[in-house]
């Protein structure tokens, strides 16, 4: 596509949109669609490709190599790293030192960010505890993950829980927002 074909007026119906838009991350498909929706609000010729809209926008393209599933997401400049790791899942929700910290329970930032996505629901079975049982658990090695990512220095551990929200009741955890820390 030509250079300069999108007119400054364009240009800035574009950034307006974006810098006054509530979410700062954005997937692809979402995206796609909302630039086929808004392309003729904005002023832009049919032929302005999703990449021009995207620069013009001032999105930044984020890649984030979990091995179980690579994500993109195109962002706002200076995003958060928690907005960023909350889109990768619906109804996720930062965990171990990620929450401490934001929750204001310890000091130091986390190097790690961890953010936790429950399993659906399983079927439950009668058991009654055995003393033989529990000792073999803990004699196992404890449970851990290979879906990390790398973003802005730190890694992002998604995990998948079981028996948090939609499996027990009783376990709410309330940090979808970042309290306000960066």
């Amino acid at each position: 596509m030509p250079q300069n074909t999108v007119s400054d007026a364009s240009r800035e119906a574009v950034c307006s949109y974006f810098r006054t838009a509530d979410s700062s991350v954005f997937k692809t498909r979402e995206l796609q669609k909302l630039v086929g929706k808004m392309k003729g609000e904005w002023g832009l010729p049919a032929s302005t490709s999703f990449e021009e809209v995207v620069k013009c926008a001032g999105l930044v393209k984020v890649r984030l190599a979990f091995p179980s599933r690579p994500e993109v997401r195109y962002c706002k400049e200076g995003v958060s790293i928690y907005e960023l790791v909350l889109s990768v899942k619906p109804e996720s929700y930062l965990t171990h030192h990620t929450a401490l910290h934001l929750h204001g329970l310890v000091e130091n930032a986390p190097e790690n960010v961890f953010v936790n996505a429950e399993q659906s629901p399983k079927p439950r079975w009668e058991s009654h505890l055995q003393q033989e049982k529990i000792d073999w658990a803990f004699q196992r090695q404890p449970r851990t993950t290979s879906n990390i990512a790398e973003y802005d220095e730190r890694r992002v551990f998604l995990l998948s829980g079981q028996g948090g929200p939609g499996n027990d009741e009783s376990f709410v955890p309330r940090l979808c927002q970042p309290c306000g820390a960066e």
